[in-house]
């Protein structure tokens, strides 16, 4: 089989360079309010926030790479097949936080320090609620919020 590819759990969006979740196996693996989910089958916009999800993981993933790793980072989590099954959890962990907990506008939230008049970032606030603590030791214990240079041998995949 060669990777990346797309099946019934996850796509492989192109354009990103990104898996993507589906809109059913979301459904049938995280247990939601049945007005919720009903909600959700029947909306356009579902998709819509499996990407941007998406998005939040791979940036997080990111976040934790030396710039001049990040394109070897992009190309084990496309290519690799033990990194599939994580970046499965790991996005699946996320979009029940973010389905849960309303993490998708959580994220983008400030506050204001009224003594000095500014905003406050929410992670000074709250510490750091852009990712739930299940996708943070996924890709944790995948060594995927390694820092340092990789050594990777492409032809193993």
């Amino acid at each position: 089989m060669e990777y990346p590819y797309s099946d019934n759990h996850m796509k492989f969006d192109t354009d990103r360079q990104q898996y993507v979740l589906t809109k059913d196996y979301v459904l049938n693996n995280i247990y939601l309010d049945e007005q919720i989910e009903t909600e959700l089958e029947n909306s356009n916009k579902f998709n819509q926030l499996l990407r941007e999800v998406s998005d939040d993981v791979y940036l997080y993933i990111m976040r934790y790479t030396r710039q001049d790793m990040k394109q070897v980072k992009k190309y084990m989590l496309a290519k690799s097949p033990q990194y599939r099954d994580v970046v499965k959890r790991a996005l699946l962990y996320q979009t029940r936080y973010a389905l849960r907990s309303g993490a998708i506008v959580l994220k983008d939230m400030h506050g204001v320090d009224i003594e000095k008049t500014r905003s406050l970032g929410l992670e000074q606030i709250r510490g750091d609620v852009s990712i739930s603590e299940q996708t943070r030791q996924v890709l944790l214990d995948a060594g995927l919020l390694y820092t340092g240079r990789l050594n990777v041998r492409i032809s193993d995949w």
